[in-house]
């Protein structure tokens, strides 16, 4: 009786060295999977925003080439930089 008693304390000790191991390996294997696609994931919203900014400067250089008929100067003979366009 007091050898499996003693033999039940021990067993509710813990995770042992090789548990610990395994889970380690788990973790590690599940992260180079998935940083990867993480990465890919950002890349292509980034993507999407710069998208989105070239069409809305593109808009911008078609609505001025429609108002002035030209793209390289404004109504009062200033010629145009893409800081214009940012801080209109």
């Amino acid at each position: 009786m007091a050898k499996s008693a003693a033999l039940l304390k021990r067993k509710c000790g813990g995770f042992t060295l090789v548990e610990l191991m395994i889970a380690i390996a788990v973790v590690a294997i599940l992260t180079a999977i998935a940083y990867p696609m993480y990465q890919d994931q950002v890349r292509k919203s980034r993507r999407a925003s710069v998208k989105g900014s070239m069409l809305q400067i593109s808009q911008f250089m078609e609505r001025h080439y429609t108002e002035n008929m030209r793209y390289s100067k404004d109504a009062g003979g200033n010629s145009l930089s893409m800081n214009d366009v940012y801080n209109a």
